[in-house]
């Protein structure tokens, strides 16, 4: 981001719109530990998201299993699935998120970080709050 800028929507990042005081943005990795409070509105749920994302990969890497399977067998089946979870970049992240706010505000992360494996989301404040009071921030 330069400036202020979004490179995507080009929309100026630095303007706060009023109705947004309450939301602040957060980076939850997948070993955090989650408060039981939705994510929009902080109010107590037990409901949960489930935010999945890969990163994309310039080559069709769909084929690759039955390229070792045909060239070494069952041990080359084997040992391309280990590689392959090895190398994949994947992201899995759970948010709290109550029926009303998922029907009224779906949630979506901002950006995902493959390498931290990280998601970056715009929450509320108290689940900011709490977020950080049960992971020791």
């Amino acid at each position: 981001m330069t400036g202020g800028i979004c490179p995507q929507c080009r929309n100026d990042t630095t303007i706060i719109p009023l109705e947004s005081l309450d939301l602040i943005r957060i980076c939850i990795t997948e070993q955090c530990v989650i408060p039981k409070v939705c994510a929009t509105c902080g109010l107590p749920t037990s409901r949960v998201v489930t935010f999945k994302r890969r990163r994309p990969s310039p080559q069709n890497d769909d084929d690759s299993p039955v390229l070792w399977y045909l060239g070494f067998g069952i041990i080359g089946l084997l040992f391309s699935t280990l590689f392959r979870r090895a190398n994949s970049s994947k992201v899995r992240i759970q948010v709290p998120h109550c029926r009303q706010c998922h029907a009224e505000k779906p949630l979506e992360p901002r950006s995902v970080a493959f390498d931290e494996l990280l998601m970056e989301f715009v929450v509320h404040r108290e689940f900011a709050k709490q977020f950080d009071a049960v992971n020791g921030f």
